[in-house]
């Protein structure tokens, strides 16, 4: 069996695990993913099967599409809703159109420093497994583009919530994205949310929910 397989990943599995399932369900060792997705993040993931894992290398640099959820106001140390607070504050003077204007100096070729907690290889190890243990370094910066970073809904509040849609290279860390961009209003902000919509010419309304495949 050769060839590629669309998956709608669902939230609280880990890339790894669903090319682990599709290993069992099909009976088959040679299967791989062309781009993690964060255990908390949904949507689209490739999975290449077969003489089909040839082509992981081009499928993975193509450009992806996001739907997201940023909060202001708000700093976490793995940039997400799920670690710990670093620090809070009132980000009620936040208005729209003064977070449209932020979203606009974030298009084109911009530099961004990777979360710690990121499935990076670093001496060996994954970064994430260094940030659990609590060991920091100071991981390099690197360039990456952003085609557009469209504002879609905004709502005012202590910590407002910005729902965004983002077209980006391979490589960008939307929650990298999200803490920038809070940095830059002067309150901080985490990623709430993050789905991916599309990988090149592959949407996510063509691919299958994992049930789907397991029964089939």
């Amino acid at each position: 069996m050769d060839g590629i397989l669309l998956i709608d990943k669902p939230k609280e599995v880990t890339s790894y695990d669903v090319v682990k399932k599709i290993k069992e369900w099909l009976k088959i060792k040679k299967v791989g993913h062309t781009g993690t997705l964060d255990p908390q993040a949904t949507g689209l993931l490739i999975i290449c099967i077969g003489k089909a894992t040839k082509l992981t290398p081009f499928l993975q640099n193509l450009d992806k599409i996001y739907w997201g959820k940023l909060v202001f106001g708000i700093l976490t140390n793995s940039l997400d809703g799920e670690g710990e607070i670093l620090e809070e504050k009132d980000a009620s003077f936040l208005q729209k159109s003064e977070v449209e204007g932020i979203f606009r100096k974030f298009e084109g070729r911009i530099t961004q420093v990777p979360p710690m907690f990121s499935a990076i290889h670093w001496q060996g190890d994954r970064l994430y497994n260094l940030a659990r243990k609590g060991i920091k370094v100071k991981v390099p910066p690197r360039k990456v583009q952003v085609y557009y970073l469209r504002l879609l809904s905004f709502s005012h509040g202590r910590h407002p919530e910005a729902e965004f849609e983002l077209h980006c290279s391979k490589g960008t860390y939307v929650r990298s994205l999200c803490r920038d961009i809070g940095e830059v209003c002067g309150c901080g902000a985490y990623q709430k949310s993050l789905c991916r919509l599309r990988i090149g010419p592959f949407s996510l309304k063509e691919a299958k929910k994992m049930e789907e495949v397991e029964k089939k």
